[in-house]
C-alpha cells in the first residue's frame, strides 16, 4: 500500500512537473532573433522617406478648392488629391482601374458639365458600368462597392461650387433619374 501511494505521489509530481514546464514555455513563446544593439550610440538615425513616384505631390487645399476643376498636374482627367486617394488606399489594380474612371466620369460631371441630357446620360452610363466593374472585382461586395462610391463622390464634390455642378448635371438626368443615395 506505502508502495501505491509513492507510485501515486511520483505520478502526480511528475504530471505538475510536465504541466508547469509547458505552461512556462507557453509563455515565453518561440525564441526571437534580436540583434545586438549598436555599441555606437552618438551616430545620428538614418531615415528613409518612402515616396511613390508615380503619385504627384500633394496639392495645396486652398488652391486645390478655388476652381471647380481643381489641380491635375498629371493630365490623367481627375484631381490630384483625388488620385493620390485612390493609389493609397487601394492596392489592387482592378479597384484603381474601375475607381480612376469612375474619378474621370464625376470629375467630367463637376468640371465640365454635360450641356444637353443626352450626354448626361452618357456620363451616367459610363459612371454605372465603372460601378459594375468594381461590384465585380472578386472579394468585394456590393456595400464594400458602394461605401467606395460615397467616399469618391464625397471626395470628389467637395465645395458649394462642386456641388451646385454636380447638381446641375443631376438635374439633367432627368426627374425621377438621380443619382441616389450618394
Amino acid at each position: 500500500m506505502t508502495v501505491n501511494v509513492k507510485l501515486r505521489t511520483n505520478i502526480c509530481r511528475l504530471s505538475f512537473g510536465v504541466a508547469l514546464l509547458w505552461v512556462l514555455g507557453g509563455c515565453f513563446g518561440p525564441p526571437v532573433y534580436r540583434p545586438a544593439k549598436a555599441h555606437n550610440t552618438s551616430e545620428p538615425v538614418k531615415t528613409v522617406a518612402v515616396t511613390n513616384s508615380h503619385l504627384p505631390p500633394e496639392p495645396d487645399p486652398k488652391l486645390n478648392k478655388a476652381t471647380l476643376p481643381g489641380i491635375d498636374t498629371t493630365g490623367t482627367g481627375m484631381r490630384d488629391d483625388v488620385y493620390i486617394w485612390i493609389y493609397r488606399n487601394y492596392s489592387s489594380p482592378a479597384k484603381r482601374a474601375s475607381l480612376t474612371r469612375m474619378a474621370k466620369d464625376l470629375q467630367s460631371a463637376v468640371a465640365a458639365t454635360p450641356k444637353t441630357p443626352e450626354d448626361a446620360r452618357r456620363l451616367e452610363r459610363s459612371y454605372r458600368d465603372s460601378l459594375s466593374a468594381l461590384q465585380a472585382v472578386p472579394n468585394i461586395g456590393a456595400h464594400e462597392a458602394d461605401a467606395m462610391d460615397r467616399s469618391l463622390y464625397l471626395l470628389t464634390v467637395d465645395t458649394e461650387n462642386r456641388l451646385k455642378a454636380f447638381l446641375q448635371y443631376d438635374l439633367l438626368l432627368g426627374a425621377g433619374k438621380a443619382k441616389g443615395a450618394r
